[in-house]
């Protein structure tokens, strides 16, 4: 997989950089870069954020719409598009609304769940009141980045201590995704709730309880599935409660 984050992706990045920061170095990007081959895949990410870092504008509001602009053309996706999460993971955090706002753009291509686990350390109230104002949110990319940006135990993601300890806030997120149109928003709330059970497992065993008895008729495969995948833990464990 490291070598997805390759020389070529360099040159394509520096590319596209040049074209929306016209004062941009792609010759000094580039060398920065030089050394990529010899590193593991995270290394490499982080060299490539690094040198973004020396060569974008220094103001970060500046060079987050340079990003997102470059996001939004769609010349790079994918793992492309991992030094842009990190970029802002590390440097975004004393600008927390243009920062979620270029993730919700970055997790339409890419991914922002992990980019969003250091707003969540600084100030989990205003990214959960900002996932709140966009739970409902027309794509699903975004409302699944609600479920799994805020996982206690996200693996490769720093964990959450502050819903480690209690989970009612990212539960209230779960409450209003879990009856979701799409598989792949209700298997990141099973997964969620997986999470959970391995601090509270008897608040979940209840949730999912609730949940069935309250679901309307046309819900109940949907919390049926949700159950069996956020229990597989407790069950694994053979669990009293089960």
């Amino acid at each position: 997989m490291k070598n997805l984050i390759n020389q070529a992706l360099v040159e394509k990045m520096a590319k596209e950089v040049l074209f929306s920061y016209p004062d941009f170095s792609k010759s000094k990007f580039k060398n920065m870069c030089s050394g990529l081959e010899e590193l593991e895949l995270k290394a490499r990410v982080l060299l490539i954020t690094s040198a973004l870092k020396h060569h974008l504008p220094q103001d970060f509001s500046h060079s987050l719409k340079i990003l997102v602009e470059i996001m939004q053309r769609d010349k790079l996706r994918g793992f492309d598009l991992w030094p842009f999460s990190e970029y802002i993971g590390q440097f975004g955090l004393d600008h927390f609304s243009e920062s979620l706002e270029a993730m919700k753009v970055l997790t339409l291509r890419f991914t922002a769940e992990f980019a969003v686990r250091p707003f969540f350390l600084k100030d989990s109230s205003e990214v959960l009141k900002f996932f709140k104002e966009n739970i409902n949110h027309p794509n699903v990319h975004i409302r699944r980045w609600i479920s799994e940006g805020s996982r206690p135990l996200l693996p490769w993601g720093e964990r959450l201590p502050e819903f480690m300890k209690d989970p009612a806030s990212s539960l209230a997120l779960l409450e209003e995704l879990k009856f979701d149109e799409e598989l792949y928003v209700r298997k990141s709330v099973a997964n969620h709730l997986n999470d959970i059970s391995k601090n509270h497992p008897l608040l979940v065993i209840a949730t999912v309880k609730r949940w069935l008895e309250e679901s309307p008729l046309e819900h109940k495969k949907k919390i049926e599935w949700i159950k069996h995948k956020a229990l597989r833990t407790l069950i694994k464990k053979g669990h009293k409660e089960l």
